[in-house]
């Protein structure tokens, strides 16, 4: 018993090591961009149109959630150290050569293709992670750990960003490129070069996986949920950034708000994670905390249609949704991962990525472009209560 006792903890901290150093590392170069990128788009490319930004932020984000999915078959002939460090180096040669786009469509193709290396190494790093751990408390702890260093990462990020965004855009795009490669070397060292598993001979993609997604009953409760709370999670770098925009002059001022939500993740995300692996070891299903999750995030929309026309009042909102971001985010790998031992954990995952890629996707494209419609005619508090609106009916009614 004590010898393994004693491997799950060598895995444990095995997986650590492969993941968590990686993921900081592309997390601090994304979110040094990222919160600016509205700025960025208007400043360095002179995109002013609403919808041109929800565009662009829509490629991004579909990008970044697609991509694996639509590889998928490939990825399950490629070493998971192949498929990591490749996505990374793809991702910093894309934001490196950003700053030589002279056209808006030039920004748009390079922002997706940059999304699909972020695509690619995250499904596989996440494949390995749940690969290597049977447990859900140790996969929670693994996400978790993973969270932390994101937050972290997006506490620095844009206080990096901005500064180097003073001194030029090309300083800032370059530093995001290196931190990319950074990460790409880190994970050469830990991550093996072995082959996902596959539980059965159906591919990881086939018509049978989007009809699980609606038939489902298990599935189609995580997809449905998965995908709402992602589409609230992404109006924080889209509406909330374009919000801040037009009550905050000061760059720094306006990234503090993203450092707050980064910090507090921080600070709160241990105690959580120790109180959902507590529960779950009592038998608390993973789908009960990522409801959860969505339930904040309805509260944190309150607040910001009652009290978001001032920067105190969406400090405020930013408290209640970082909250909800510690429920509901390392629950997303572990409510999937958990649904049925007849698929492989590519399988699971790519189901997961439909759900979260339509949800972020269409949340950055809605927080992008109607918003920017809804803010020109007033409507803003409006546009918050339908934010909340949604996350009420969607916990009301989903259960698995």
């Amino acid at each position: 018993m004590m010898g393994g006792q004693e491997l799950r903890r060598e895995n444990l901290w095995r997986v650590l090591a492969a993941a968590v150093p990686s993921s900081f590392l592309s997390q601090l170069g994304f979110y040094a961009m990222l919160p600016l990128l509205p700025a960025l788009l208007a400043g360095q490319w002179h995109v002013t149109s609403g919808w041109e930004t929800g565009v662009a932020l829509f490629v991004l984000s579909v990008s970044m959630r697609a991509a694996a999915v639509l590889l998928s078959r490939m990825m399950r002939t490629w070493p998971l150290r192949l498929s990591v460090c490749g996505g990374l180096s793809i991702a910093a040669l894309s934001f490196g050569s950003l700053g030589l786009a002279n056209q808006v469509a030039n920004v748009v193709v390079l922002l997706g293709v940059a999304g699909v290396g972020i695509s690619v190494s995250g499904m596989a790093l996440r494949v390995f992670a749940t690969e290597s751990l049977q447990s859900s408390d140790r996969r929670t702890t693994v996400f978790s750990a993973i969270q932390v260093g994101a937050n972290l990462a997006a506490a620095a990020g844009p206080i990096l960003g901005a500064l180097l965004l003073s001194s030029s855009a090309t300083a800032l795009l370059c530093w995001v490129a290196s931190a990319y490669v950074a990460a790409a070397i880190v994970s050469a060292i830990f991550v093996p070069p072995t082959r996902p598993r596959t539980s059965t001979e159906r591919p990881p993609l086939t018509k049978e996986t989007f009809t699980a997604l609606v038939l489902d009953r298990k599935v189609r409760a995580a997809a449905i949920t998965s995908a709402t709370g992602c589409f609230l999670y992404a109006q924080l770098f889209s509406s909330i950034s374009i919000h801040l925009l037009s009550i905050a002059e000061s760059g720094p001022l306006r990234s503090s708000v993203f450092v707050v939500n980064a910090l507090l993740v921080v600070a709160i995300q241990a105690p959580i994670s120790m109180l959902m692996n507590r529960r779950m070891r009592g038998g608390t299903a993973p789908f009960a905390f990522m409801r959860g999750g969505v339930s904040i995030f309805a509260g944190a929309y309150l607040v910001m249609a009652l009290l978001g026309g001032t920067l105190p009042g969406v400090l405020l909102a930013v408290v209640v949704f970082s909250i909800a971001e510690a429920f509901f985010t390392p629950m997303l790998n572990t409510a999937f991962a958990g649904i049925g031992a007849h698929r492989s954990q590519l399988e699971l995952f790519n189901m997961r990525q439909i759900s979260t890629s339509i949800g972020e996707s269409a949340g950055s494209l809605v927080g992008g472009a109607v918003f920017a419609l809804s803010q020109a005619a007033g409507w803003n508090t409006a546009y918050w209560g339908a934010l909340a609106v949604l996350a009420i009916s969607v916990v009301s009614t989903v259960r698995k």
